[in-house]
């Protein structure tokens, strides 16, 4: 498991020290606005969350979204598996988001995750296409660490990209290459019903709402259109 953690730690890092460095957030798919983003899934998890509890966003990646959620909930932290992207989100972050707060932290990390959640206690999670892309054998120890997270009070929103749809989409629109992933990347998608009964089982977990083939906004096409993923979304809390 150590090997697997490092290894995602090493590609995540190395991905986002090319775009940060290079200012390529052109080619990153799921940068994209917030306002159309973060706003249409807030519209869907702010009812059933506890808004006394902090909103972590799981995979922040840049921080776009983790500043526009900012202005909607006290407090905020954005964490990702990359030391680099950590780094360029505080930096960019202007006074105005004080309220938001950064971290370094692997979803694979048991530990971690309890130091986590020593810190900051009950969390309410926000994970904006992250499952989808952790290897199904690392995928139960992915989701003991969102129970640590949640704890007994917490919420988890996910929205994932659709197992078929999404990677028949995303070889249609980077025909010439030009968006870029990570090595790891390999298979993309999830998929709401068997994937929720094998790693959120209702013995296990409550199933507040669930959404089939919505879509995940990313950056505009080249024909200006605006990109849309065919994604599904959970809204869960721990059976504690």
């Amino acid at each position: 498991m150590d090997q697997n953690r490092i290894k995602y730690e090493k590609q995540w890092d190395s991905y986002w020290r090319q775009i940060v460095g290079n200012d390529q957030h052109n080619s990153v798919v799921w940068e994209t606005a917030p306002e159309r983003s973060a706003w249409e899934d807030m519209k869907r998890f702010q009812p059933y969350i506890n808004e006394n509890l902090p909103l972590l966003d799981l995979g922040c990646g840049s921080g776009k979204q983790t500043r526009f959620l900012a202005r909607y909930f006290r407090r905020v932290i954005g964490v990702d598996v990359s030391p680099a992207v950590v780094e360029y989100a505080q930096r960019t972050t202007e006074d105005i988001n004080s309220n938001v707060e950064w971290r370094v932290f692997n979803a694979l990390d048991i530990k971690g995750a309890e130091a986590l959640h020593a810190e900051f206690g009950d969390m309410n999670i926000y994970m904006r296409g992250v499952l989808h892309l952790i290897e199904e054998r690392d995928r139960p120890n992915f989701v003991s660490t969102l129970e640590i997270l949640l704890g007994t009070l917490g919420t988890l929103y996910l929205i994932e990209i659709r197992r078929v749809e999404g990677g028949t989409y995303l070889h249609l629109v980077n025909r010439d290459g030009s968006l870029r992933f990570p090595e790891l990347v390999r298979s993309i998608g999830f998929n709401n019903i068997r994937d929720r009964v094998m790693y959120f089982p209702d013995d296990q977990w409550e199933l507040l709402d669930a959404g089939e083939n919505v879509g995940l906004s990313t950056i505009k096409l080249k024909d200006g259109k605006e990109g849309l993923l065919p994604a599904d979304y959970l809204i869960l809390r721990n059976r504690l």
